[in-house]
C-alpha cells in the first residue's frame, strides 16, 4: 500500500511540476525503485573510506551551464547608508558614565560648523558610542568627504578634543575568512 502511495504522489508531483514548468517531463522510474540515484563518477566514489574531494563535488563548467536558471528577483531598493567618521580615542577612552550624551555631542558639532560659512551645508544626523568607546558621527549620504575633511579641526574643537584623538572616515572593513593556517616554516 505504502508503495501505490509513493507511486500515485511521484506521479502527481510530476505532472504538478510539468505544468509549473512548462516543460514535459519524463519518468524512468519505476515505483518500487530507490529514490537515490546512481552514483555519479565524476563525484569520486560513494566508498566511505574514500570520501569525494570539493572539487570533485563541485559542478564542472559544462555541467553549470545545463543546470536550469530561475529568473533573477528584483532586489529591494537600498537606502543610501550615511557617509560616518569616528572618533577614536585610543586608550584615552572616556569611561561609560562619564561620556557625553550623543544628542549634546550632535548639537554642539552643529553649533560649531553652523558658525562656519564654508560649513553651512554639514550636519550631524545622529552620533553614539559604539562597543570600542569611540564615537561615531553620522553625517547625510550626500555629504562630500572633502568638506569633512576639511572641517575636522573644527569637529575637535566643538568636541574639545586633543590632538591625541584621531577623526576619520569610518569606511566598512573587508571581510577574510581563512580555513585552516598557513604557516611559512613548516612543510
Amino acid at each position: 500500500m505504502l508503495g501505490e502511495m509513493q507511486s500515485s504522489f511521484h506521479s502527481r508531483l510530476t505532472r504538478l511540476e510539468s505544468k509549473v514548468c512548462n516543460t514535459p517531463r519524463t519518468d524512468n522510474r519505476t515505483p518500487n525503485s530507490p529514490t537515490q540515484s546512481p552514483p555519479d563518477p565524476a563525484l569520486g566514489s560513494p566508498n566511505p573510506s574514500h570520501p569525494a574531494s570539493y572539487a570533485a563535488a563541485a559542478p564542472q563548467p559544462s555541467q553549470r551551464s545545463s543546470l536550469p536558471t530561475q529568473p533573477s528577483k528584483p532586489s529591494p531598493h537600498r537606502l543610501p547608508e550615511p557617509v560616518r567618521f569616528v572618533v577614536r580615542f585610543h586608550s584615552s577612552s572616556p569611561a561609560a558614565p562619564d561620556r557625553t550624551i550623543p544628542k549634546i555631542i550632535s548639537d554642539d558639532v552643529d553649533r560649531e560648523l553652523a558658525s562656519i560659512p564654508t560649513a553651512k551645508d554639514l550636519q550631524v544626523i545622529g552620533s553614539h558610542w559604539n562597543h570600542s568607546g569611540n564615537c561615531i558621527l553620522a553625517f547625510p549620504p550626500h555629504t562630500a568627504l572633502s568638506l569633512l575633511r576639511d572641517h575636522i579641526p573644527s569637529i575637535r574643537k566643538a568636541m574639545g578634543l586633543s590632538s591625541q584623538q584621531t577623526i576619520s572616515h569610518d569606511a566598512p572593513w573587508s571581510k577574510i575568512i581563512s580555513i585552516g593556517s598557513f604557516c611559512p616554516h613548516e612543510s
